[in-house]
């Protein structure tokens, strides 16, 4: 629970200070149109700040409520970088395969492709 709790806090405080962002970015762009139309009618500048900083604002919104929140999306790349780390640890001496039982909180990642992995390799997996 308290994992949870944490991670809850976590999301909640990247949510808070998107809406924070949102908030400047907004009142800003029509501080900026506002001074636009009574300084110079003619020459509409005030939307290259208010375009440039929204980029920043949608990458924002992104980090804070897009794709990178998923539970398996974590799970999927956790047992990428696993996998990664194993293959390239060279303090290893036994060059074996990897025991999925000695991966740490692997109750965590449990999937029917770990089971998968443990299968016994014949000749034509190997090209």
């Amino acid at each position: 629970m308290d994992k949870y709790y944490k991670l809850a806090e976590k999301r909640v405080k990247k949510k808070k200070k998107f809406w924070s962002h949102f908030s400047s970015w907004a009142i800003m762009s029509l501080f900026f149109l506002t001074l636009n139309i009574l300084t110079s009618e003619d020459t509409l500048w005030w939307f290259f700040p208010t375009i440039g900083w929204g980029i920043g604002v949608a990458i924002h919104f992104v980090s804070a409520y897009g794709f990178f929140n998923s539970a398996s999306w974590e799970q999927k790349e956790m047992r990428k970088e696993i996998n990664r780390l194993y293959k390239n640890d060279t303090s290893r001496d036994d060059y074996g395969e990897l025991d999925l039982d000695d991966i740490p909180n692997r109750e965590q990642y449990t999937d029917d492709n770990f089971d998968d992995l443990k299968k016994e390799w014949e000749d034509q997996d190997y090209v």
